[in-house]
């Protein structure tokens, strides 16, 4: 986490234990010129920023639209490992500026990951991890060549935070720069779906993602009366919620809703898309309570064992809305490494962003399993 308990002090003697002392004495002396910002940026820790190439943007070539990734898909690219120098950018202005075709990005660094910064997050002047991200910028722009002399202000448009690139309470990840100043590896802290964290319960207990009915079942076998959400929510770019089937001899439901929490409402008919994991051992699609046709047996898309894996995926449509999608994994997943699966519905009707995650239950002890969620945050 980030600390703020040191002063400039701690700060200008760390850095004058860095630097030899002929180069310290001359920047000293040199009182009206500006201190290199990369000198001010070695330390214990690591920020991650996206910095743009001056003058990066342009029409994507089609190797580009090969080779690059979108920046909505982001989160996804770091769970499975993709990385390239060119982001696309598939907005309304952007496929205007190229008649139809996405925009290239060009990164200083690799995209989704990042330029990786050696810094010491607990000093007042690198206590705010944009500035920094700017500051770095600054100091890799050539100079005597456009923006200048306007770096700062050039910077400021072409530089963020890097997607992900923050743990609980800051956006540096603290002790992850080696002796010689460069960045460790740190893709177990940004390649891992998040455990979905449930709030809303209802007739359920929760054990990190995993959801168990802890409530007897219902007299009525029709009724589903018991559920929670995620305090979690995708507000932006693509995602997806993936969950595991345990048992086949219980009936519920995993899905996705508009709108952020709260949720008092456990009933499936109030899910907005929902994989239904059925007791014929079948899986069903409902929207809004409505199930939607399939091609098997009574209408199903198919059917389960234990440990199955399922994906709600939600693609940003960039207007607000998302298209929904739903999958079966064909592999078995390593983070960081690409992890197939085969899409079996996608919905016709597109959902508002923000999206939360969603549940009912039917029978005691039905279970949805390690349920977990990519997504920008």
């Amino acid at each position: 986490m980030m600390r703020h308990s040191r002063n400039t002090t701690v700060r200008r003697a760390r850095l004058r234990d860095l630097l030899p002392p002929a180069l310290l004495a001359t920047l000293v002396a040199c009182t009206n010129a500006q201190l290199p910002q990369d000198l001010l940026y070695k330390g214990p820790d690591v920020l991650f920023c996206d910095i743009q190439k001056v003058n990066g943007r342009h029409c994507a070539s089609a190797d580009e639209r090969n080779t690059g990734i979108a920046l909505t898909a982001a989160a996804e690219a770091l769970v499975t490992g993709q990385t390239s120098s060119i982001g696309l950018d598939f907005s309304e202005a952007a496929l205007g500026r190229c008649n139809g075709e996405p925009e290239a990005v060009e990164f200083e660094g690799p995209f989704p990951q990042g330029t990786g910064i050696c810094l010491d997050c607990a000093a007042p002047a690198q206590s705010v991890p944009l500035a920094a991200c700017v500051n770095r910028c600054e100091a890799i722009t050539t100079p005597g060549v456009p923006p200048t002399p306007d770096v700062t202000a050039s910077c400021q448009a072409r530089t963020a935070l890097s997607a992900n690139a923050l743990n609980t309470s800051a956006a540096c990840f603290e002790a992850y720069c080696d002796v010689n100043n460069v960045p460790a590896a740190t893709e177990s802290l940004r390649n891992a779906p998040e455990p979905v964290q449930w709030r809303d319960l209802i007739g359920v207990s929760a054990s990190g993602g995993t959801l168990t009915r802890t409530a007897p079942t219902p007299s009525d076998p029709q009724v589903f009366d018991a559920g929670a959400a995620s305090s979690q929510t995708i507000t932006k770019g693509d995602g997806y919620v993936e969950v595991t089937a345990d048992e086949t001899t219980t009936a519920r439901l995993c899905g996705v809703s508009s709108g952020a929490p709260p949720d008092t409402d456990p009933s499936f008919q109030t899910i907005g898309y929902a994989l239904d994991l059925f007791t014929d051992s079948r899986y069903y699609v409902f929207q809004a309570g409505v199930k939607q046709p399939g091609g098997d047996e009574n209408g199903a898309f198919g059917t389960y064992a234990p440990g199955q894996v399922f994906r709600l995926r939600v693609k940003d449509r960039l207007d607000g809305t998302a298209t929904v999608s739903f999958a079966r994994v064909t592999a078995t997943c390593v983070n960081g490494t690409p992890c197939p699966d085969a899409v079996f519905f996608t919905s016709p009707t597109p959902i508002a962003y923000p999206v939360r995650v969603d549940s009912s239950f039917r029978e005691q002890n039905g279970t949805l399993e390690d349920v977990r969620l990519v997504r920008i945050r």
